[in-house]
């Protein structure tokens, strides 16, 4: 019998009188609904008595024990979770289900890891992390198949970002240094072993522009570096010129159209644009030009120059027709 099964109950005599009942074991387990009635409540052990005493007819019977077996309902546990992208220092909520509803508990029984309240915190990758999940049942399920997963954690991401330079031509090369971001668990610069080194072609007979600093080399355990360049600028003594390349075709554009204006500055430093005229027939808004009727405009792009470069525009001309009707 499983648990909230109900039978009757049926023993018979040869004198055709009733037959009483009586729970010699597990009154805990079991209620009567009716008298010849019987509810398991949950799993056990039930003894029980059939008996009846005679009248003035008949003697009291010889009485009949039975013994009733209540097991529990089968459960199994379901853990589908992807661990395939946990990574050092992941808190993962772990999410093994029973099928009976009932809670999931979890060990921890291998790997660089923490395991409370269900929440496992990764603090290591260089041992196979193997979990335990299992289910005990209760009154009314039989304890489920316990469950193992193991994984790998992967490396944490830890970017090294080289920091931008800057000198005069035929100056003192300054030192060049880089931040970290991404420490994970209160990590910081001491859990790095061996750290990465900048390099940059730039030393003191380098030309003005702009020159790449490299990062080399560099580990830290549970991490991997991913390193982002920097930039070294050499300035020279004097701005240089730069020119404008504005060659964009306007010519079918018609009123409610719109266009991104594509002017180029030789030295690869951001162009701003205004309108000189005609801004009845434009609108701009940053590198958007809107054009709302006929007629000429006159735009200019300009680039106002910086450290290394002297400012510099390009003025251009064209004529929006009108829509025929």
């Amino acid at each position: 019998f499983k648990p909230e099964d109900h039978v009757r109950l049926n023993a018979l005599t040869n004198s055709g009188l009733s037959v009483s009942y009586e729970i010699i074991d597990g009154l805990h387990i079991v209620s009567r609904p009716e008298p010849d009635v019987l509810k398991f409540n949950s799993t056990g052990t039930v003894v029980l008595r059939a008996f009846q005493d005679g009248d003035e007819s008949y003697n009291p019977a010889p009485s009949i024990l039975r013994v009733v077996q209540v097991t529990g309902f089968e459960q199994r546990i379901n853990w589908p979770q992807d661990f395939s992208e946990a990574v050092y220092g992941d808190t993962l909520e772990l999410t093994a289900v029973a099928s009976s509803g009932l809670p999931v508990t979890f060990d921890l029984l291998q790997g660089h890891a923490d395991l409370v309240n269900g929440q496992l915190t990764i603090l290591g990758i260089d041992k196979e992390i193997v979990l335990f999940a299992r289910q005990s049942g209760d009154s009314q399920f039989l304890p489920a198949e316990p469950v193992v997963r193991s994984f790998y954690a992967s490396s944490a991401p830890l970017t090294v970002r080289a920091k931008d330079a800057k000198m005069k031509q035929g100056g003192k090369m300054p030192k060049l240094s880089f931040t970290y971001e991404g420490f994970r668990l209160n990590d910081g610069k001491k859990v790095v072993t061996i750290e990465p080194t900048p390099s940059t072609s730039v030393d003191e007979n380098s030309l003005p522009g702009r020159y790449v600093i490299n990062l080399l080399g560099g580990e830290a355990p549970n991490y991997t570096m991913r390193p982002i360049s920097g930039t070294f600028i050499v300035e020279s003594t004097e701005r240089q010129n730069q020119s404008i390349s504005f060659k964009q075709d306007f010519s079918t554009l018609r009123p409610m159209d719109f266009v991104t204006l594509e002017a180029i500055a030789s030295s690869s430093l951001p162009v701003s644009y205004e309108i000189i005229s005609g801004e009845d027939v434009a609108r701009l808004e940053g590198d958007k030009l809107e054009v709302l009727a006929g007629g000429d405009v006159t735009l200019r792009a300009f680039q106002n120059g910086n450290t290394l470069f002297n400012p510099t525009s390009k003025t251009v001309q064209f004529s929006i027709p009108k829509l025929e009707q």
